[in-house]
Parts: structure tokens; C-alpha cells; sequence
């Protein structure tokens, strides 16, 4: 299901593969994969000799995803899990990745925070507007049993179809 995702994210250059050409789309994407794939996606120019400073203690200024966090940073997409770290390494929870999504899209505050998942009672207080958002415009899903799984891991096939269903 998520091939044709993926190959429209590698059409647009927003994924490569890994230095196999491998994409993985089972495996969990990190925090910074995610930043990656949505700014490439959204064919935004990023700035690879910036110099805007992050706030976060994590991030390498010479680390690969440096720039794409920068570029999320400066849009106002992206938080870190701490004040003073963005999560390097971690992999992105799928209500983060709602949260983020939300934020781009910028919708007018809908206040709603009720989703039609089984398990909407589980999506914490901050990611709860924008679950509910992303669902009823049809660019989020649950899994086959009608729950959201709010705190686990987003797989990269995950992650292809939410920035694919933005992109349309």
C-alpha cells in the first residue's frame, strides 16, 4: 500500500534510501527522518550553510539533518521533547508527527479535540486538536481496529502517506 507514497516522495528527491538504496518503510522514522522527508517534500529551499543556532543541545551544527531542522525551526513546525533537546535519534510518536503536520497545514483553530479513534482518550492534551483535524480531513487513519496508536513509533511507509496525503 505505501509504494506508490514512497515512489512519489523519490520522485520529488524527499527520500533516497539509505546508503543501499534501501528505503525500509516498515522500520520506525526518527525525529530528524521525519524533518527531512517533509521539507524536501514540500520543495522548500534549505539554507545547507546557515547560520541560524537551534536551541537544542542534541543537534550536531555539522550533522546531516542540521539544515531541515533549521528550515522546520524557522517555519514554526517543530518543537523539541525538552526545552533544551529536539530528540536526535528518537523515533517520531505518530502524535508528533499530527502535531507537526497540524502546524504546517495551519488550519483555524478548530477546537475540536475529539477523534472518532478507540483509543482518543490515549492521544495527549497538546496533540489532541490536531489528530482530530488531520482525521476528519481524511490524512490520518488508524489501523484496522479503529485505534490511532498515538505513542507509537511512525514507519517511514507511515510517514510517506501522511506527507503524500499533504502534498495532494
Amino acid at each position: 500500500w505505501a509504494v506508490p507514497y514512497v515512489a512519489k516522495l523519490k520522485e520529488v528527491g524527499a527520500v533516497s534510501g539509505d546508503q543501499n538504496g534501501l528505503f525500509m518503510p516498515n522500520t520506525p522514522a526518527t525525529r530528524e527522518e521525519f524533518v527531512k522527508i517533509l521539507v524536501c517534500a514540500l520543495g522548500d529551499k534549505v539554507d545547507l550553510e546557515t547560520d541560524t543556532t537551534l536551541p537544542f543541545m542534541d543537534v550536531e551544527v555539522n550533522a546531516w539533518y542540521y539544515p531541515y531542522l533549521v528550515k522546520a525551526y524557522e517555519m514554526n513546525l517543530i518543537q523539541g521533547v525538552s526545552d533544551s533537546a529536539f530528540g536526535i535519534g528518537q523515533t517520531i510518536s505518530r502524535q508528533d508527527m499530527a502535531t507537526i503536520i497540524f502546524r504546517l497545514l495551519n488550519p483555524q483553530q478548530t477546537g475540536e479535540t475529539e477523534s472518532a479513534f478507540l483509543d482518543s482518550s490515549e492521544i495527549a492534551d497538546w496533540a489532541k486538536e490536531a489528530v482530530s483535524y488531520l482525521e476528519s480531513v481524511g490524512v490520518l487513519n488508524g489501523d484496522e481496529q479503529g485505534y490511532f496508536n498515538p505513542w507509537n513509533a511512525t514507519t517511514k511507509a507511515e510517514v510517506a502517506k501522511v506527507v503524500c496525503s499533504i502534498l495532494d
